[in-house]
């Protein structure tokens, strides 16, 4: 799938760290990685950028570096930080960690947070993923960035259950089968208009 949402149900925000929801992230990613699966026999360029600050980037490669190898780091081109780590650059899939959680969930709004975000969406050629411990009701604002990139990841897709796939918690994992399908329902749904015959190629972008 182009566009994968993750929901984290056990995800708890302390300080600007997720423990959980980087441990499902990088469970994920070894999945994958792992010889036989998809983005290993793709040869996957990856990014994974946290969306609330460094803190929870630095988790995340210390947990990469205990489960991957020297060798699956160098040849999917692994990089993580936040989102000006990949600043002018693009990975195969990208993996996005939200960070927040019910009860601890920042308001991230206004033209800093609105290019950091940005730019965290457009960076991937074939995947997005996210990764969230939070959902759309429990943001306090509406205006936060956070709930439109729930609302673009979460919308039209069938949910299925992925059970134990790390020892901390169960997964809600949802999916959508193309790019341009998802994009073009979610920007119909927004009440933009645009001429369907024309195709959207190359990153993503909301």
């Amino acid at each position: 799938p182009a566009i994968v949402d993750v929901y984290v149900p056990n995800g708890k925000k302390r300080g600007k760290i997720n423990t959980i929801e980087a441990e499902a992230l990088v469970a994920y990613l070894q999945e994958e990685l792992e010889e036989g699966g998809e983005l290993c026999k793709r040869n996957a360029s990856v990014g994974i950028i946290s969306l609330m600050g460094k803190e929870q980037s630095r988790v995340i490669r210390k947990l990469l570096l205990q489960c991957l190898t020297d060798e699956q780091l160098s040849r999917h081109r692994i990089v993580v930080g936040d989102p000006s780590s990949l600043q002018g650059d693009e990975r195969s899939v990208i993996l996005l960690s939200m960070v927040a959680s019910k009860g601890s969930c920042p308001t991230q709004t206004g033209r800093m947070y609105e290019q950091r975000f940005n730019v965290a969406l457009s960076r991937a050629r074939d995947r997005m993923v996210l990764f969230r411990s939070v959902r759309s009701a429990d943001v306090p604002s509406r205006q936060d960035l956070k709930v439109h990139t729930i609302s673009f990841f979460s919308s039209k897709k069938e949910q299925i259950q992925v059970l134990n796939r790390t020892p901390s918690s169960n997964l809600n994992l949802f999916t959508d089968s193309t790019v341009e399908g998802q994009v073009l329902n979610f920007l119909s749904e927004e009440g933009y208009s645009f001429d369907t015959s024309c195709t959207i190629a190359g990153s993503l972008a909301v």
